[in-house]
């Protein structure tokens, strides 16, 4: 997981921007040969969802606004899966934040803090 000095100046800030890389069953399920996937799941490889979100979790404060999730996969993960996870446990746990997904296809609205 991220280092706890991370956790703590995310604590301090009103913007988390974190990468939220790939859906672990979409990855099991991937056509990616298993060195491939075991590298990007491993320790120095990509942040899934939930450890994204377990980092959110952990480290948001009163004095967050707003988080963003970046670098989605296109092949082992999708917004659709990302947006029903804050809507199903993160909204519920941090309902004054706002979530932001970034896009392949362009950038996501300005960020008023």
């Amino acid at each position: 997981m991220i280092d706890s000095c991370f956790q703590d100046l995310c604590h301090r800030s009103d913007l988390i921007a974190i990468e939220s890389n790939y859906d672990p069953e979409m990855l099991k399920n991937s056509p990616y040969p298993e060195y491939l996937k075991t590298r990007i799941s491993g320790k120095t490889g990509h942040l899934s969802n939930p450890e994204a979100y377990e980092f959110i979790n952990l480290s948001a404060s009163e004095l967050t606004g707003h988080v963003v999730f970046l670098h989605l996969s296109e092949n082992n993960n999708s917004i659709d899966i990302v947006r029903n996870d804050i809507e199903t446990s993160l909204n519920s746990r941090h309902p004054s934040i706002h979530f932001h997904i970034t896009r392949r296809d362009g950038p996501i609205p300005p960020v008023d803090l």
